[in-house]
């Protein structure tokens, strides 16, 4: 017996072969689906897990926490509670303590608004000089706060004044550090801007230990506990456990809560749903066309045994050999190829995952992939001998003669079923409801409108063929007539042209679908950025980078400089120089300029090397420290402190200010105590002298502000051209020493453009926010957008330069950038550089357009392009299993036809029209197919981006119909052959 069925395969060589590379190919693609599918969603996960900013990867909870026995036990309380509402074991719990203060040099003249820090493990992330503090009042200081106070090396003291102490503390360095350039991307930080240490920043957290609170005598802290998952890689397992409410935690406890962990996951939803819309689409086309190419090509070997077996029925051969005569051949090669089409799936998707996902971990062979390759080659098998059982049917003498079968009942209903699923799709698409359902179901309609027109064609390819061939004869064309006449013969040219136009249309859509994915990245790209490239930049401050970039590019042309802040409420705030915003962006700079950088009081710009002050003391009542606080030209923060002599009387203060020669802006005047006695009246400047204000305009009541912190407890009196201030603390345990005189130079309220409903406008529901500090600043909405570049989902774009002016402090915790239009040069960065700009990274539109093709459909689309090469492989094998079981009936009538008489370059020219002949035939079905369906899924047609693979496939299957084709016409040129001899 098992002669018998290898007999059978060697008598088949070729077909058998290409059967066995279908069989591989069918359980490859089982095998391959579910793995690619495990694979992309997992690396969908962790993909938005890597590019996630901190603040998205964390639960971050601040309580204002009274101190009970002892400020550890409280800070541990507070972590017991957390931890109550979020158990899981994934989020990494750092805890810490974050309070506000102020670190003066020992004159009290030099300050830096640094927050005092207890951070376990911060010394572990930063670049450290010396060692890491451990005792009570050591401090971990970078070198940009120290040079700011003066102190040029370790061991030296400041004063620091912290809030709710009741004494300054003296602090000792023991340690300077050095801030990493990506330190805004470690999670370590939980993305919180007054913690997360930056290059060049002054106002740094100063970091010391525990012990220096416990010795402070304090009441209160600013507890922290930060829930993180710290990485680098993503639970994947446990993601499902991740989704934690806090907001009633918080309500409940007062807690501060900035939870950016739903934004993560509802992310990481969509790009998986986006995956599984796409996904499946190319997983299905890919196994059904692997089923049935291998189930036809299994057919046509059948149909190839149809002799064998009907000369086995008549010398009285037993059923059972002629059983394994008809079926045993296929189902051996089926059973021989399923180990290596597993083996070949898994090295797809291997090569898959090291290529484009880069991902180098194991990959398991998973027992859905396995069950998948078992599923598929069970079909295989059952379908195999389906359709030998139908072979075997027919006539005896139908059998003997190789009659071609006529088309059956079951391929009709087949056709029924497939057009009208076809229909019902396209109803759907054209005019149902979009929503998540009908997304895959419009995905699928172009796909079975291509499937419905080539069964059409299959319909149509034999009677087609029967009349032209005898017109063509009966005109004397006997090679074209022939040809027809050959092809309406042919039980497999049907099929062929119904394989044509198929993958010639996924392939279509597959190259539609690619170009189109790649454009909407692009577009993604430029509306996530807002410019073709953006570099995140370190600056000592807000101005500094406004300077910079007005310096590296003094015409601007090519440069605007931007700052991104997290908002109060979860919006995401943009601010950029409007000027410029043409430049890198392409928006509407003439309106929008206009509505959001309206006309104000100008600036008090100090062009001398002092600063005067004329005052008037109604009595005397103590020395008083008046500190001007001016923006340099190079956006440097200038501050200079002179006393207020305790005298009844006028008197003149002078605050030398000799780095403004060239210009410094004025931004505020601080006193430590209640100015009551102190009235001002003029101010002017030395070095040269000139009068800045005086009279009127310096009593005006417009001119001047109270910081906003401080806005219910500072009243500005403006009388007899003059200006006081007065300072009633709400809380006498709370009282400040940073009393302030604004100047009034930006529109109050701040004039913003949101993305957003247009009623925003109209209701103005948006009347504060929180823009660059904690403290809720007045807002207007002037204009609202359904999209702006680089302004996410409802993100409020404002100017920089009046939103810097509001922000009441030098300090910067923003994060910091410069985008570059199309017009910058090649050394646009090193231009910045010189500046005095700080590069930490930069991203670009190719870039991100990459990644975004690596996520949700562009992961999905590869397995489509997976499934429209291995259909094109698939289409090409069964050519050549049709072409080779055809084989021996072609030549027979070929050589047939030399007998009779027909030259040799005649038959020769019939047996290359043959299979060539049927695929150029398909080929105006498949562009028509191609059109059908590019218009369902409303396709943007790039020539450049389909006419090559579509050239391509066209002409891989010619060349192998061509091959198929000249095996025939070498076999009739034998010389001495007959007809029986080619049967």
């Amino acid at each position: 017996m098992l002669r018998l069925v290898l007999a059978a395969l060697r008598y088949r060589g070729g077909a058998t072969l290409a059967l066995f590379l279908l069989g591989v190919v069918a359980v490859a693609a089982g095998v391959a689906v579910p793995l690619y599918t495990m694979a992309a969603d997992r690396f969908a996960v962790e993909s938005e897990f890597r590019h996630a900013a901190p603040v998205d990867r964390s639960i971050a909870i601040t309580s204002q926490t009274p101190v009970i026995d002892s400020v550890e036990y409280s800070l541990q309380t507070l972590v017991t509670e957390v931890r109550e509402s979020a158990p899981q074991q994934e989020l990494t719990a750092i805890t810490g303590i974050l309070n506000r203060g102020i670190a003066l040099d020992s004159t009290q003249e030099l300050w830096s608004a640094s927050p005092l820090a207890v951070r376990p493990g911060a010394c572990e992330h930063v670049r450290m000089t010396g060692k890491c503090p451990e005792a009570a009042n050591e401090a971990l200081v970078s070198t940009s706060t120290l040079s700011r106070l003066g102190l040029s090396g370790l061991d030296g003291e400041f004063r620091y004044n912290l809030a709710g102490s009741p004494e300054p503390l003296i602090l000792r360095v023991v340690g300077s550090y050095e801030p990493e350039l990506n330190t805004d991307r470690d999670s370590f930080w939980a993305g919180r801007p007054q913690l997360v240490p930056q290059p060049l920043r002054v106002a740094n957290p100063v970091f010391t230990p525990i012990q220096t609170f416990e010795t402070a005598d304090v009441e209160s802290i600013y507890a922290t506990v930060d829930l993180v998952i710290t990485g680098p890689d993503w639970p994947y397992e446990q993601l499902g456990d991740l989704r934690i409410d806090m907001t009633k935690a918080a309500a409940e406890n007062g807690y501060e809560l900035n939870d950016g962990l739903p934004f993560l996951l509802r992310n990481i939803q969509q790009a998986r749903d986006r995956l599984r819309i796409s996904a499946p689409l190319g997983a299905v086309t890919l196994l059904l066309l692997a089923l049935a190419i291998l189930i036809l090509a299994a057919g046509h070997l059948a149909r190839g045994r149809q002799r064998e077996n009907a000369l086995g029925v008549l010398r009285g051969t037993l059923g059972r050999h002629r059983f394994f005569l008809m079926r045993g051949p296929t189902l051996v090669v089926l059973l021989i190829g399923a180990p290596f089409g597993a083996a070949a799936g898994w090295l797809l998707v291997r090569a898959l995952t090291l290529t484009v996902f880069g991902d180098e971990g194991p990959l398991p062979m998973s027992w859905q992939a396995l069950a998948a390759g078992g599923v598929v080659l069970f079909l295989a098998m059952v379908g195999v001998v389906a359709t030998e059982r139908s072979r075997r049917s027919g006539p005896l003498l139908e059998a003997l003669r190789g009659v071609p079968p006529r088309q059956r009942r079951t391929g009709l209903i087949l056709d029924f079923v497939v057009a009208a699923l076809a229909l019902a799709a396209i109803g759907q698409t054209l005019f149902g409801e979009q929503n998540t359902t009908s997304a895959g179901v419009a995905l699928a309609a172009p796909i079975l409108a291509a499937v419905t027109l080539g069964l059409l064609a299959t319909r149509l390819v034999r009677p087609t063929a029967t009349l032209l061939g005898g017109a063509r004869l009966r005109r004397g064309r006997l090679v074209s007539g022939l040809a027809a006449i050959q092809l309406a013969r042919r039980p497999g040219a049907a099929q062929v042209v119904a394989l044509v136009v198929i993958c010639v249309a996924l392939v279509g859509l597959t190259a539609d679908a690619w170009d189109r994915t790649a454009r909407e990245a692009t577009a993604q790209a430029v509306a996530q950025l807002g410019a073709q490239q953006v570099l995140t930049v370190a600056a000592e401050s807000r101005p500094a980078l406004l300077a910079a970039t007005h310096k590296a590019d003094p015409e601007g042309k090519w440069a605007m400089a931007v700052s991104r802040a997290r908002l109060g409420h979860g919006r995401t705030m943009i601010a950029v120089d409007t000027a410029r915003l043409g430049v890198a962006s392409g928006y509407d700079t003439a309106q929008l300029l206009r509505q959001l950088h309206p006309p104000v009081n100008a600036p008090i710009v100090v062009q001398g090397t002092g600063l005067v002050l004329e005052t008037t003391l109604l009595e005397a009542v103590a020395p008083t420290p008046v500190t001007a606080v001016l923006l340099g030209p190079d956006g440097a923060t200038v501050t200079a402190t002179a006393l207020i002599a305790a005298q009844a009387g006028d008197q003149a203060v002078e605050i030398p200010v000799p780095a403004c020669a060239k210009g410094c802006r004025l931004a505020w005047f601080s006193f430590e105590r209640s100015p009551d006695e102190i009235q001002l009246k003029g101010l002017r400047q030395s070095g040269p002298d000139k009068v800045l204000l005086t009279g009127p305009a310096m009593a005006s009541a417009a001119r001047w502000r109270a910081s906003f912190d401080l806005a219910s407890e500072v009243t500005i009196t403006a009388k007899d051209d003059t200006v006081s201030l007065r300072y009633r603390p709400a809380d006498t345990r709370r009282i400040s020493r940073d009393i302030r005189l604004q100047v009034a130079d930006a529109p109050l309220p701040l004039p913003v453009a949101v993305v957003g409903p247009r009623e925003l406008e109209e209701t103005q529901e948006m009347s504060a926010d929180s823009l660059f500090t904690g403290v809720e600043r007045p807002i207007a909405v002037v204009r609202t957008f359904d999209s702006l570049a680089g302004v996410p989902a409802d993100g409020v774009l404002v100017d920089l330069e009046y939103t810097d002016r509001i922000a009441d402090s030098v300090d910067n915790a923003a994060e910091l950038q410069v985008w570059l239009g199309p017009a910058a040069p090649d050394d646009a960065i090193d231009r910045l550089q010189a500046a005095g700009l700080v590069l930490v990274r930069a991203d670009s539109v190719a870039e991100r357009a990459a990644r975004g093709r690596l996520s949700g459909d562009g992961l999905g689309l590869r397995l489509q392009l997976i499934a429209a090469a291995l259909a094109v492989a698939l289409a090409l094998l069964a050519i050549l299993v049709l072409a080779d079981t055809d084989r021996r009936n072609r030549v027979a009538e070929l050589v047939s036809l030399r007998e009779q008489g027909l030259s040799w370059h005649r038959v020769r020219r019939v047996a290359h029209a043959g299979y060539l002949g049927v695929v150029v035939a398909a080929l105006p079905v498949a562009l028509v197919a191609c059109a059908v369906a590019w218009w369902l899924a409303k396709a943007h047609l790039s020539l450049f981006s389909v006419a090559p693979p579509l050239l391509a496939t066209a002409l891989v299957m010619m060349a192998a119909a061509w091959w198929a084709d000249h095996r025939v016409a070498r076999a009739v040129a034998a010389p001495g052959l007959t007809a029986e001899a080619g049967q």
